[in-house]
């Protein structure tokens, strides 16, 4: 797969570090699409108040689960692994056959789905129906379908959607920041729906 980049500025990166999510692309240095959409997956954690109960205790781990043929590469993934959530250290599953085991669904805080699962997309967003699961994807109307943050590319700018109905139903609140700086979308009716 070719590596898509996409160029920020030094007052974008500024606003990445200090917004954590606001980034305007525009001209050279360049930074690989997968690695920016695994850092703002990685500050969308940061964003997220889980229920007490979900958080695991302070000797565990804060685990992200990739779904599917892993659509951000290892060496964003490696940008990311073991920075402190919660006070906890990311932890990376990787469930490349596209089967995410019931148990591991208590693990996963946060799930991304990749291209691979888009035919799956309904099963998978029931199975985690009102568990505290942060799903995000850049399968395109990912949110529509009633998946929580959506990762697009509109004119060379990494943007995103937000199903604040699909979040708050999981028990998650998103910072104010987040949904100001996000495209609301809400979950549409299945065919025949």
């Amino acid at each position: 797969m070719v590596s898509k980049r996409i160029a920020f500025t030094w007052r974008s990166g500024v606003s990445l570090l200090l917004l954590c999510l606001s980034v305007a692309v525009i001209a050279a240095p360049s930074i690989d699409e997968s690695t920016l959409k695994a850092i703002f997956t990685y500050k969308f954690s940061k964003f997220t108040e889980w229920p007490q109960t979900s958080v695991p205790a302070s000797t565990g781990s804060f685990t992200l689960c990739i779904l599917g043929e892993n659509s951000l590469s290892h060496h964003s993934l490696n940008t990311i692994r073991d920075k402190p959530v919660k006070n906890l250290p990311l932890h990376i599953l990787l469930f490349r056959n596209g089967i995410l085991p019931s148990k591991a669904i208590d693990k996963c805080k946060m799930l991304f789905v990749s291209h691979s699962e888009k035919h799956r997309i309904p099963s998978i967003l029931q199975a985690l129906e009102k568990k505290p699961v942060l799903t995000l994807s850049d399968i395109n109307e990912f949110s529509q379908q009633g998946g929580m943050i959506t990762f697009r590319i509109i004119e060379q700018q990494l943007r995103f959607e937000i199903n604040v109905q699909a979040i708050e139903a999981a028990g998650l609140t998103l910072a104010s920041i987040i949904l100001e700086l996000g495209s609301i979308v809400v979950t549409q009716p299945q065919d025949g729906g």
